[in-house]
């Protein structure tokens, strides 16, 4: 197996990842992924365009025989390339923009993150000292990455969209430990046997690696590292200490927050109801009362004057409310249906639909209060509307993230769907499944961004979709308010 930028610093991370990704990938877990509401959007191409006059793209679809092809004949007639791909004694690496002028090389690694990691530097590492083997002048290594600051009027401006950090005498004074990195890393690929490595840190962050449930399947079900409200580190301590099974830790000095999941998930008991809190969280609550459930989707290049990289664009909301005479909810379901920004019209039917003086009771408040406070800066004419219906906001999630409410079924998790799932596990009309092609809020954003490029037809049905699920989700919210008002009774 060749090494590659991904794998090189895969294995700076955990080099017998490398060793099983080469050998038994069909090991890793597919259930660990990163479930991040946010639309990549950016174009290197497009980068590239704006920093110089012209560039050759080499696509992504090729292998690997053919991108290399394909750089060479570009070498050949350009000084700019998009993906500019390289091979050297079984090392193969991919630059985002490489740039070659009178035999001197800059090269630039583009990262959608708002901050430098350390990973991006031995990367930038490893390509160079693959470039200076193949007898280029490297002369400007650099790397951007966002501006969270930038706010966008008509035109992208790339100069000031991204931070450029010129990471050169970094680079170059550290590459001596990409050769030595390079032969341990071919030497460990070699092994027949399978290498063993310690549990550390660095199996759960960034995020969890793939291959940590084969890697550790000593562990009891029951174990440290199935507890999600406990931080990494915390938990890798613990571990050290011999203390990783839930039996262990329910003889420590733990805060019982953090106990309590882990009796549920031994012993099973009947669901914690802690009364007088829950009674406390509805006596803060005056009629009337509404509920509400807002749809959002987070460009990293912002595609809306007045918005920035990575600033959460809501496009749809459903309201709830009870109608005193049939004693059934009415629902309000909005989806903006005009190509372009949505945030006025969608602000203009919030304050339009929510009378004064109500109780709006959604889920992750400080979320919904970003959104709606955003709304109001941009706004100055309907802020204070927007404001108000921000103060109205009461979180229907902190019952469960306080464990004023808990059941085994919930895992130790008061997340909307986790919660709603436990508590009605057989209802058909909470099954999100069961909705056609929304089922979730990442799905929801990539139909939203797509619906304004179908035709007539298929934005009718796509707009239905959208509007099932959001309306679906604030339908969701009155159940558990109903459930919790059942408890207290």
């Amino acid at each position: 197996m060749n090494l590659s930028n991904l794998k090189y610093c895969d294995a700076i991370y955990c080099p017998k990842k490398l060793w099983l990704d080469n050998n038994f990938p069909q090991l890793a877990s597919q259930s660990v992924k990163s479930k991040i509401n946010i639309i990549n959007n950016i174009s290197l191409l497009s980068i590239a365009q704006s920093f110089f006059s012209s560039c050759i793209e080499i696509s992504s679809k090729l292998d690997i025989s053919h991108k290399l092809e394909a750089t060479k004949k570009a070498l050949a007639n350009t000084s700019t390339i998009v993906g500019a791909t390289f091979f050297y004694e079984d090392c193969l690496c991919t630059i985002d923009i490489f740039h070659q002028e009178n035999n001197e090389v800059t090269i630039y690694s583009v990262k959608q993150a708002p901050a430098i990691k350390e990973i991006y530097l031995e990367e930038l590492k490893y390509q160079t000292y693959i470039l200076q083997k193949l007898g280029y002048n490297m002369v400007k290594i650099c790397l951007l990455y966002i501006n969270t600051d930038y706010i966008f009027n008509e035109v992208i401006d790339y100069f000031k969209f991204f931070h450029l950090d010129d990471c050169t005498y970094l680079i170059l004074s550290s590459l001596n430990e990409v050769k030595d990195n390079i032969n341990k890393f071919v030497a460990y690929l070699e092994q027949q046997k399978e290498p063993s490595a310690d549990l550390t840190i660095k199996c759960l962050t960034p995020e969890k690696c793939p291959f940590f449930n084969y890697c550790h399947s000593f562990l009891q079900p029951n174990n440290v590292f199935n507890l999600p409200r406990l931080s990494a580190q915390s938990k890798i301590e613990l571990y050290q200490q011999g203390l990783y099974t839930y039996e262990m830790l329910l003889k420590t000095n733990l805060k019982n927050t953090f106990k309590l999941p882990m009796y549920y998930e031994l012993y099973n008991p009947s669901p914690y109801i802690n009364k007088e809190n829950i009674l406390a969280f509805f006596n803060k609550m005056s009629k009337p009362i509404y509920f509400i459930d807002i749809t959002y989707f987070q460009p990293i290049v912002p595609l809306y004057n007045n918005s920035k990289p990575y600033q959460k664009i809501p496009f749809q909301y459903s309201i709830a409310y009870l109608n005193k005479t049939t004693n059934n909810f009415n629902y309000i379901d909005y989806l903006s249906k005009e190509d372009g920004d949505p945030r006025r019209l969608l602000a203009e039917s919030l304050i339009n639909n929510i009378p004064n003086n109500v109780t709006l009771i959604t889920y992750n408040v400080p979320l919904k209060k970003e959104l709606l406070q955003d709304l109001a800066s941009l706004y100055p004419d309907i802020k204070k509307q927007l404001l108000s219906i921000s103060n109205s906001l009461q979180d229907l999630m902190y019952p469960f993230y306080n464990y004023d409410y808990y059941c085994k079924e919930m895992h130790d998790s008061y997340l909307f769907k986790d919660v709603l799932k436990a508590l009605f596990p057989n209802d058909s009309k909470l099954n999100y499944q069961k909705l056609a092609q929304v089922h979730d809020d990442n799905e929801a954003c990539l139909t939203y961004l797509k619906l304004f490029k179908s035709s007539s037809k298929e934005q009718l049905k796509k707009s239905q979709n959208l509007i099932n699920y959001v309306h679906l989700n604030t339908y969701a919210l009155t159940e558990i308010y109903s459930f919790l008002q059942n408890l207290v009774k």
